[in-house]
This record gives structure tokens, C-alpha cells and sequence, in this order.
């Protein structure tokens, strides 16, 4: 129990040096103390660790894993064995698959160094062949959330992965045809958004500020849309375009988020992430809440890092302003790899990671709930209703001494289990949910004497008082429990209110065609047909490409060098006034659609182009 809630658990899986071979609970339990506080150790028990992850061997098994009945059978996967700790085998599970690429270049100098393929196996890889591929629409699943999850069954997923540890899911390029968020489409989204996000209902209460923008990132996470005069321009110059509260005002993604709260009973909501090639957003850091990366377009380098701290609670972030950084409070990297169009990385809260775009740029949304509710808003909410009903001595003890010492825990890198999600709903019917109840009520009775041992020994009445208080708790009836539960859900019915009525506003934003209320005119398809206005000119350097517009009052516009944009304003330079053509027609090499409107769109806001 100790090796499982520790989060130094990946560095004390070998340390021979300090514990010989064969560790035991008590050797682990003195070397974790050391570990934590002095470097050296630290260091000495890694290395020891690289050297056996090294040196494993790895086996092949044709079956498919034993109880899970959806995954299709006859494909073959690898199984690692991970080094054993105190009779504790953890096994990782990945797909033997050829198309699994092995290149981590993605990661320049500045995200560290080149990582050793082995660690690749310590995360695991399932794969759907492209057959096997269904729609939303055409889903045979009986979820929503099974068919995102597709080919991991439910249980396999929200017993094994949800709150514990990162998977990655292979699937075909075309899972996400849906969600209507292509390149190609990509500026119909951006439009949208771009008449949405200022209704009242997207506003910020006391800001003023939206809640559904789009910023620019780049190397960190401070916005830097005030320095350019377009999101496209901010794009072409390499920063990453982070689209908030996306099925707010984007009918398939409302559509998506509404199956998943109906399926889990969270709300969940979605972000897009938008990274131009050879860049990256955000630095290291680490979330709250289970991500789930659903990679919709071009290919992603991740690396993930067990965490020190597992399960944060909001309060436990790091790496963004204000809060204390990431570098440094990392375990081993336990995942690097890319995901391309069509995969999912599932990403639990509180594992460190970053993320960089290579020789393709890349669209993702993150999906996650927009509240997590955890075993200690459970216990505090169960607790509460419990002191208003039973008789007053009783209720002091709960409210006076219990409560304090779990609000005090949860804070605590030791007990993860105060912070754990509450069951998914599936999980919740009443026999399965009251099981769970009792246990954790059960532990807490464990948990709470053993922390007030001094107070319960001081007087015999200490002792009564907290066992009669404990047996009221664990005596509860299954309309108690229900009430409990409800209480704590109410709790929480003003934020999960305001996520739903996002939700239903995204569901009823309809997606614009001609002769709706939203503009599509200033809306650019790769079939968009463009009239030149004005010369085109530019000049570059090696560091940048400088567009010069015909007259002095547009200003410039300064982006990033590439040899992709470079190509392009060439061509566009060799074309004369009143020279019509359509987008998709531009060349230079290697440039995707969207780099391409997003050329033309700048060029329209400045009148150098105009629609024919």
C-alpha cells in the first residue's frame, strides 16, 4: 500500500544500492525518506533503475487481455514486465505494430534531451485497425464514451487508466471526420468563434473578459494575441492558437461533450490547441483534471513524467504563472512518442507533460471534465449531512476533529486516496456505489484514529466519542447514503448548471451556411476563389519573412522564417493585378491548407486581396 501511494514509486522500484535486490517494505519505506530529501540518493536510485528498464526483455502474447471482450481478437501485443517491488508486478501493454514511429526529434534543446525508446514501454499503446473504424453517427457503441474510447472497452479504461495512469490509443485518420475540424474547415470554426464569444453567457462575471477566446501562446503561458493583428498572423509567426470553451459555440463538439456528461455524470468540456510546425505552446506543467488529447489533424511529440505529487488538487498545479514550476518536481519520464490524426492520449491529472509540433503542424482538442468530484468532496459533503443528524457530541467530533484532519490530508503527497474521482456514473448504481461508501468510510475510521491517536488516548471518553461517531457513519442505511450523495452533488449544482447551459448553447448554434445569421462571406475554403488587388511584396531574412504591403498605412507584417511560407510569397509575388485564383492552387512545398488561408486571410483584412 505504501509502494502504490508513494509518489517516488518509479524511483524506488530498484534501488539495490541502498536496499540489495530484494527491497523490502521496511528498507523502502526508510530509502523513500532519504529519497525525498537528498539528491544523491535520488540520482543512485534512478540510474540503477535505467539500467534494469534497459535491460529488460520483452515477450510476445497473441491473446487479447482476459476480460476485455471488445478488443478485437488475434492481435498481437507486447507486454513489458516491469521491475518488481515488494511483490507489487505492474504489467504495460503495447500494440506490436510497425506504424509506431520512433522518432522523438519533435523535442528541440530547449524541451531536453533525446529519450531512449525503451520508456515508450512503460505507458501503453492499444491499436483499432483502420476496419474496424466507426463514426459518432454510425457507431455500433452503445456510448458515446465507448466509441471515443474505441478499441479499450469501458471497464478496461475506467479501471485501469481514469485517475491512474496515460494510454495511448492507435485509430484511423477518419474517427474524427465528425467533429468537423479538418484544416479545410478550420476558418468556419474561427469565424464562428469569432461571432460567439462576446454573448453574454460566454462572459466573464466579474473580468469582463470572454471565457471562449482565442489566444496565442508560444514557450509558455502567457497570451500574446495583443502583439499581433490576427490570430492567422499570430499563427504564421509560430505561436500555438488556444481556443477555449470550444462546444460552447461548436455544435459537434457540444454534441460529443453532452454524450460524455450523460455517460459519466461529470460535465466535460474541450479545448483546441492549434501548433504551427517546428513549435510549441505550453512548457512543462501538469493539470488538475484527466485530459483526454483526441489528435484530430497533422502529428504531436509528447513527453510525460510520473508525477511526485499524484492527484492534485487545483491548489497542487504547476508550471503556469503564479504557480511553482514543473522542472524539477518530475519522476521519470515514462512516455515519448507521437500521436498523429485519428489517436488518443489519455493523459491522468497531475502527470507532468509538454508537447511539440515537428515537421507537421497540429490541431487537438483537450477533453476533460470541467469539475472533478474526489473522494474528499464525498467525504466532506457525507460527513456534513451526517453532523446535522446525529446527536450533538457525536456531530461536534465530526465537525471539530474528523473533518479538520481530512481537509488537512487531502492536501497531503501521502494520501492520494482523499483526492481520487468518485466512481464514474456506470459505477454508481446503488449496490456498487454503497460498496465503495462503505469502504471509504471504513478507511477514514482507520485513518482518522491512527492521526488522532494522541487525542483519543488522552481520555477513554476521547475514544468512545470517535468509534460511536464512526459506527453512526458506517450504520447508515441506503436512503442515508442517498441523501449524502445528493447533498454533496448539490453542492456543486451552480457550476455544473453554468457548464450545462454552455453546452446547450453550443448545441443550439447551428453551423453557418449561405443566408444564416452568421457572416460566411469573410469565410476562406480551400476552393475560395481570390482576386489580386494590389502588389504583393516581401523580403526576407534568415530569421524571419517580412511581408511589405503596397501602402505605407497597412504597416508590416513580420513572421517567422520558413522555407514553406518563403515558397509561397514567391509565388504570390509573380501575380498581377486583377490575377484570380483559388486557394488550394498555391504551392510551396510542404505548406498545409490552413498555413495557405492563413496567407490569404491577412492579405483580405489588408485589401491586397479580395474575393472574386
Amino acid at each position: 500500500e505504501f509502494i502504490s501511494r508513494s509518489s517516488g514509486v518509479s524511483d524506488l522500484l530498484a534501488t539495490s544500492k541502498l536496499c540489495g535486490q530484494e527491497p523490502t517494505y521496511k528498507c523502502l519505506k526508510e530509502c523513500s525518506s532519504v529519497l525525498f530529501h537528498r539528491s544523491s540518493c535520488f540520482d543512485g536510485a534512478r540510474n540503477t533503475r535505467l539500467a534494469m528498464v534497459k535491460g529488460r526483455k520483452s515477450r510476445t502474447q497473441d491473446a487479447p487481455l482476459a476480460g476485455d471482450k471488445s478488443f478485437p481478437g488475434g492481435h498481437r501485443m507486447v507486454g513489458g514486465t516491469v521491475a518488481a517491488a515488494a511483490a507489487v508486478v505492474v504489467f504495460f501493454f503495447v500494440a506490436h505494430s510497425p506504424s509506431i514511429p520512433t522518432d522523438t526529434t519533435a523535442f528541440d534543446e530547449t524541451l531536453g534531451p533525446k529519450i531512449d525508446i525503451e520508456f515508450r514501454e512503460s505507458a501503453a499503446i492499444w491499436e483499432l485497425p483502420t476496419q474496424n473504424v466507426s463514426g459518432v453517427e454510425d457507431s455500433d457503441h452503445t456510448t458515446t464514451l465507448a466509441w471515443l474510447l474505441q478499441p479499450l472497452s469501458l471497464k478496461n479504461w475506467s479501471t485501469r487508466y481514469w485517475d491512474q495512469k496515460p494510454v495511448l490509443l492507435r485509430r484511423p485518420s477518419t474517427i474524427y471526420t465528425s467533429l468537423k475540424s479538418s484544416f479545410d474547415e478550420l476558418d468556419l470554426l474561427l469565424t464562428v468563434q469569432q461571432s460567439e464569444f462576446r454573448k453574454p453567457l460566454l462572459m466573464h462575471p466579474t473580468s469582463g473578459y470572454s471565457q471562449a477566446d482565442c489566444s496565442a501562446v508560444r514557450r509558455g503561458m502567457d497570451d500574446q494575441t495583443p502583439e499581433y493583428s490576427s490570430i492567422y498572423h499570430a499563427y504564421l509567426d509560430g505561436t500555438t492558437l488556444v481556443c477555449n470553451l470550444v462546444p460552447a459555440y461548436w455544435k459537434p463538439l457540444a454534441q460529443l461533450m453532452d454524450g460524455l456528461s450523460r455517460d459519466t455524470g461529470f460535465d466535460f468540456l474541450a479545448n483546441m490547441y492549434l501548433t504551427p510546425r517546428n513549435s510549441y505552446g505550453f512548457t512543462l506543467h501538469t493539470d488538475n483534471k484527466d485530459g483526454l488529447i483526441m489528435q484530430v489533424a497533422g502529428t504531436k511529440g509528447w513527453h510525460i513524467y510520473e508525477p511526485r505529487f499524484r492527484r492534485p488538487l487545483r491548489q497542487h498545479m504547476l508550471g503556469r504563472p503564479h504557480e511553482s514550476p514543473a522542472e524539477g518536481n518530475t519522476g521519470p519520464l515514462v512516455f515519448a512518442d507521437s500521436i498523429t490524426s485519428g489517436d488518443l492520449l489519455h493523459i491522468p491529472r497531475g502527470f507532468p507533460h509538454r508537447a511539440a509540433a515537428s515537421t507537421q503542424p497540429s490541431l487537438h482538442y483537450t477533453v476533460s471534465a470541467a469539475k472533478n468530484l474526489e473522494w474528499i468532496d464525498f467525504l466532506r459533503g457525507y460527513i456534513g449531512h451526517f453532523a446535522g443528524v446525529v446527536p450533538g457530541p457525536a456531530a461536534n467530533f465530526l465537525t471539530k476533529k474528523v473533518l479538520p484532519v481530512v481537509e488537512k490530508d487531502a492536501n497531503s503527497i501521502e494520501y492520494d486516496w482523499l483526492r481520487a474521482s468518485l466512481p464514474l456514473q456506470y459505477q454508481r448504481n446503488d449496490a456498487a456505489f454503497h460498496a465503495h461508501v462503505a469502504t471509504s468510510v471504513q478507511r477514514l475510521r482507520r485513518h482518522t484514529a491512527k492521526r488522532l491517536g494522541g487525542f483519543l488516548k488522552k481520555k477513554p471518553q476521547n475514544r468512545d466519542m470517535h468509534e460511536m461517531a464512526f459506527d453512526l457513519l458506517q450504520s447508515a442505511d441506503a436512503e442515508d447514503v442517498s441523501a449524502a450523495v445528493r447533498a454533496v452533488f448539490h453542492a456543486h449544482t451552480l457550476y455544473t448548471n453554468y457548464t450545462r447551459s454552455l453546452i446547450n448553447h453550443g448545441l443550439a448554434t447551428e453551423i453557418p451556411t449561405t443566408g444564416s445569421s452568421v457572416s460566411t462571406s469573410a469565410v476562406v475554403t480551400p476552393a475560395t476563389v481570390v482576386r489580386v488587388g494590389a502588389p504583393i511584396r516581401f523580403s526576407h531574412s534568415k530569421q524571419e519573412s517580412q511581408l511589405h504591403w503596397p501602402t505605407s498605412a497597412t504597416g508590416d507584417i513580420r513572421t517567422r522564417y520558413s522555407a514553406q511560407l518563403h515558397g509561397m510569397l514567391e509565388q504570390l509575388a509573380q501575380k498581377q493585378v486583377g490575377d484570380t485564383f483559388a486557394i488550394h492552387t498555391l504551392s510551396g512545398d510542404g505548406n498545409t491548407i490552413f498555413e495557405k488561408i492563413c496567407v490569404v486571410k491577412i492579405l483580405l483584412q489588408r485589401g491586397v486581396l479580395a474575393t472574386a
